[in-house]
């Protein structure tokens, strides 16, 4: 963004004065709008102590003890929420690349550009996120054994894989609508995710009924407001025109397979401690190769794909 101004004010002949006047204002505006993004940033550490502070005082009250609240936080902050996030290598990939093509294509106002990239950006996110879900909720087990040796995680990881999937989303449409210049709504919207948040938590927490299961609420309730708030910023600016069947049914496809050659060439997944840890890294490997195989056959992935990626 800031080549193409220079580059326009440079043909111009613009004299030197209104040249600096004009780098002054656009800098000012850069500013303007990086305090948006360094805000969310700043929000997220802050509610991550304050769920390390909050999260194991309401479990306590709920009736653990201190080592078993610490335990638990450990499970679910440590072990689960690391799997969940894993889409995010993906997604932030994209977002890297999507933010700055986006930006010269709302200066150009090549709106069919724009759609077509953020159709490409959600796609690609459902591709990745998609799977996973599947994995963690029909796999929790095996993949708490051979990760954690700790049965208890398969629970949480379980109910935790569908959020895979949201997660995936939101950060994506966080990147759209930086890219588009609405960075302040993406920013409002997560803070009132963060604040359902902690609500959620103080609520629900100390419940006995709830305990652990009330984080879980809480991110559910986070992900979704914020999404549904995302999705409603980006609808009133641009008009997306999905094929479901592309995006949604060929990866659900596609995961099916991938799931049941996993259990094919794996005899024993319900009692992993009997069976090699590489057979399930193979058994894994040929998922996903059947997984792969099967998007190509139905060409769910994009032709452009690599090659926009790389332009970007």
């Amino acid at each position: 963004m800031w080549y193409l101004y220079s580059k326009k004010k440079l043909n111009e002949k613009t004299p030197y004065k209104e040249y600096i006047e004009g780098t002054k204002t656009f800098l000012h505006k850069l500013i303007f709008m990086s305090l948006p993004l360094t805000l969310s940033g700043l929000l997220n550490a802050i509610i991550r102590f304050f769920n390390m502070i909050l999260i194991p005082n309401k479990l306590i009250i709920a009736g653990y003890s201190s080592s078993e609240a610490m335990a638990t936080i450990g499970r679910i902050m440590g072990m689960t929420m690391t799997l969940i996030g894993l889409p995010f290598i993906v997604t932030n990939a994209l977002v890297v690349n999507l933010i700055p093509s986006l930006t010269e294509q709302m200066v150009h106002k090549k709106y069919r550009e724009i759609r077509a990239d953020i159709q490409l950006s959600l796609k690609v996110t459902l591709l990745v996120s998609i799977p996973l879900a599947l994995i963690y909720i029909i796999l929790s087990k095996p993949i708490a054994i051979f990760l954690y040796n700790d049965i208890i995680v398969a629970e949480y990881i379980k109910i935790m894989g569908l959020a895979t999937i949201l997660l995936g989303l939101q950060h994506n449409l966080a990147g759209i609508l930086y890219g588009i210049n609405k960075q302040n709504s993406a920013t409002f919207n997560r803070l009132i995710g963060m604040i359902i948040q902690i609500l959620l938590i103080y609520t629900l927490v100390g419940n006995p009924m709830f305990g652990p299961y009330g984080i879980f609420i809480s991110y559910y309730g986070s992900f979704i407001v914020v999404m549904t708030l995302d999705a409603m910023v980006l609808k009133k600016l641009i008009k997306l025109d999905f094929n479901y069947i592309d995006i949604l049914g060929k990866p659900l496809l596609a995961s099916a397979f991938m799931i049941i050659l996993v259990y094919i060439t794996n005899y024993d997944l319900g009692n992993l401690q009997n069976t090699s840890p590489l057979l399930f890294l193979l058994s894994l490997a040929i998922g996903a190769l059947a997984y792969i195989f099967v998007l190509t056959l139905t060409r769910a992935i994009p032709k452009n794909l690599f090659k926009k990626l790389l332009r970007n």
